[in-house]
């Protein structure tokens, strides 16, 4: 015995099919009759100046046709122009994730709603990216700040007591001063971090030069890369920080080697270590990653990929033995 709902629901499917049909069918019968009245009067205006005839009857068509379409046109201009503009009002507001969903402005037909749709989408993403690396660094300061603050809270609580030998006193000293000098290295790292991603001036330099200057009993100079354009100041802590590396962290002689390939050019740093394992090689580069927290902060990698990537180019570890270090930039044009 079928019940009252399954006896209505044929009714109600067919009342609800009517319904969708003359919610979609009103507004095309208002553009029909609302185009057929403006053809009407357009139709009679044309023939008051033209006559009658085909010939006004196609004037009228044409007309009509191209306010229809010239319509059209602009209904799609600023619907995209409102998504997009409702967006970027979001993205302003602290939201970078609005940019992700621009799938409409960013595949308008008009040149310049596409054409700007991506660059703010570009813009959220460098602006997402700045605020990642922003939380990364500051995450990695506090960090890296709370074990020599605590230390020489330690110390100067020790300090105060007066019945402390001379000869412990001279050793809490030294350990506040080593501390002094690390608080110090983690601010000067964090500086040079800042501005290594924002090359202050762009002019040809030799690299070659660059590398000579690092020729030393244990540091062989050799190779040719030619000149790069480049921040000479960024281009030289990179050098540095690479050469720094090697002689902290690898094995005497290092060799700084300059080469060039085509529209690049770079300079490679090797010592005679047994090389990275892909594991070390894949997180060289993270900040404040280091395997020896007694000799550095983790930052100066770091420092030479930001660099790197500031001036269109990269670094990374070859791997294999040697342990060699590449820096490659593109090579300045004649």
């Amino acid at each position: 015995m079928t019940t009252l709902r399954e006896a209505l629901r044929a009714p109600m499917r067919v009342w609800l099919t009517l319904t969708h049909l003359t919610v979609l069918t009103i507004p095309v019968l208002l553009l029909i009759v609302t185009g057929q009245v403006r053809a009407d009067r357009m139709r009679q205006a044309g023939a008051a100046v033209l006559g009658g005839g085909p010939l006004t009857t196609l004037v009228v068509a044409t007309v009509f046709a191209t306010s229809l379409l010239a319509l059209w046109a602009a209904d799609q201009f600023t619907r995209s122009l409102r998504v997009l503009t409702e967006e970027a009002s979001r993205v302003a507001d602290g939201n970078l994730d609005a940019a992700r969903t621009l799938g409409r402005p960013t595949r308008s037909s008009v040149r310049e709603v596409h054409v700007l749709a991506q660059s703010v989408e570009r813009m959220a993403t460098r602006l997402d990216s700045r605020m990642r690396v922003l939380q990364e660094v500051s995450s990695g300061v506090a960090h890296e700040l709370r074990t020599p603050l605590s230390t020489l809270i330690g110390t100067v609580e020790l300090l105060e007591d007066e019945s402390m030998s001379p000869e412990d006193r001279r050793r809490f000293l030294a350990r506040a001063s080593e501390q002094l000098a690390r608080l110090r290295a983690i601010v000067d790292g964090v500086l040079a971090l800042s501005r290594a991603d924002r090359p202050t001036s762009r002019e040809v330099v030799s690299l070659d030069a660059l590398a000579a200057e690092y020729a030393s009993d244990d540091v062989t100079v050799d190779g040719h890369a030619g000149q790069v354009a480049a921040d000479p100041a960024a281009l030289r802590l990179a050098i540095d920080n690479l050469v720094r590396n090697a002689r902290q962290h690898g094995v005497l002689p290092i060799t700084v080697r300059g080469w060039r390939d085509g529209e690049h050019a770079g300079v490679d740093v090797i010592d005679a270590g047994p090389g990275l394992s892909p594991e070390l090689a894949a997180r060289v580069f993270e900040r404040f990653y280091t395997t020896d927290r007694a000799q550095g902060l983790g930052l100066g990698l770091s420092i030479v990929a930001a660099v790197a990537e500031a001036h269109g180019g990269s670094v990374r570890v070859e791997p294999g033995e040697p342990t060699r270090f590449r820096l490659t930039l593109p090579a300045a044009r004649a």
